[in-house]
């Protein structure tokens, strides 16, 4: 293992630390919704100040009561903000108060005589309090990836597992080995290691830190370019781009594809008598019924106005006649809840089934007739059309 001098390698991590606190902060003001990066940039300044009072001890500045006990809780601080700022990133409350005794509890330990005059104890209970916060954050990244299936967890989600690897393993030779080690010296395998590991890992957690927050950016265009602002349905951009595939699914499949145009009934009415608030309101009542009610299987579009659609794979005719009914029915029952009055709103349903041989266009067409009908018919009411070639 090559020689490296411990002021070197403790300047290059507070560097490094320092370009964490920084990034993150100058993201912070960019989108100050996202208070995961306050919580990283907390974790780089903290960084910088444990890797500070390790400089000033070098240089022989900092009293020995001092450099026992600060440096480690600093560093602690730091992995329990990249931990909170995870918890933050997901929506995941944080229990401040069970930190904060936490906190308390690891720095009246340092003060122990016999801990605070031992480096060995000092180390294994700091490696024991960060392998823990490590194994809270593994565990949370972990389960969260597992359950959206989106790899940009697995950066950060390796960064934190290689940190607590090497923990480990540097525990185990100091403890097995009774390899010995001075905090400022670097000229040995196991402080090396340390060090460059530190270094390692923050360049990583940095990086691994703004590849979240970019992947979430993206994230959230795509949704504002597929999604209805107002209801948070998919729109006309989203079902002419999928159309195509769900055709291809269908095709594939012993089942055809069910097609069920809605709109809300007398919608003009509910705007001139209550006003566009209400409409708007009224427009997510009914958005959030069918979605409530929908399957994985089954995609739902705002299509326009008070016009929704919703294509539903693997379907007879019987099962999207049901499906439909069953919407129409809670939409009935469910009246929009106003300040002055239970207002009842309902929706008339066209109803249709995909032949394999068919085109989107033929197929739009025929269930927009069905829903002419079931208004012609006195609204409320659900109309079944079918192909008469298929």
């Amino acid at each position: 293992m090559p020689q490296l001098d411990s002021y070197t390698l403790t300047f290059a991590n507070l560097f490094l630390s320092l370009v964490m606190a920084l990034t993150m902060y100058a993201m912070y003001q960019a989108n100050q919704r996202e208070r995961a990066l306050l919580e990283w940039a907390n974790a780089g300044l903290f960084n910088v100040l444990g890797y500070g009072v390790g400089l000033l001890h070098l240089e022989h500045l900092a009293p020995v009561s001092l450099v026992n006990a600060v440096p480690n809780i600093l560093y602690l601080l730091a992995h329990i903000a990249i931990l909170r700022g995870v918890l933050s990133f997901l929506n995941i409350p944080k229990h401040n108060t069970i930190t904060g005794v936490a906190i308390l509890i690891f720095f009246a330990c340092q003060l122990f005589p016999s801990i605070a005059s031992n480096l060995e104890y000092r180390i294994y209970i700091y490696t024991f309090a960060v392998l823990l916060v490590k194994s809270v954050s593994i565990s949370i990244l972990y389960k969260t990836m597992s359950k959206e299936r989106e790899w940009f967890y697995i950066p950060l989600l390796v960064t934190e597992l290689f940190f607590l690897l090497q923990m480990l393993a540097r525990s185990f030779l100091l403890f097995f080995q009774h390899a010995s080690i001075d905090i400022g010296d670097a000229n040995t395998a196991i402080q090396t290691v340390g060090w460059l590991s530190d270094v390692l890992f923050l360049t990583a957690a940095t990086v691994s830190c703004v590849l979240l927050i970019l992947r979430k950016q993206v994230v959230e265009i795509e949704h504002l370019s597929y999604r209805d602002q107002l209801t948070g349905c998919l729109n006309r951009h989203a079902l002419t781009e999928k159309i195509n595939t769900l055709f291809s699914s269908s095709n594939r499949s012993s089942n055809s594809l069910g097609v069920v145009l809605l709109d809300i009934d007398f919608f003009k009415r509910i705007n001139d008598d209550y006003g566009h608030d209400v409409g708007d309101l009224a427009l997510s009542h009914v958005s959030s019924i069918l979605n409530d009610l929908l399957t994985d299987k089954d995609s739902l579009y705002r299509i326009g106005g008070e016009e929704f659609l919703i294509l539903s794979l693997d379907m007879t005719g019987k099962s999207v006649n049901e499906l439909a009914e069953k919407l129409r029915g809670r939409i009935e029952i469910s009246h929009l809840q106003l300040p002055e009055k239970a207002l009842k709103v309902t929706s008339s349903f066209g109803v249709t089934l995909c032949t394999l041989a068919e085109n989107w266009p033929n197929v739009l067409k025929r269930a927009d007739m069905a829903l002419y009908k079931a208004k012609e018919n006195g609204r409320n009411k659900c109309v079944f059309s079918i192909d008469k070639k298929s």
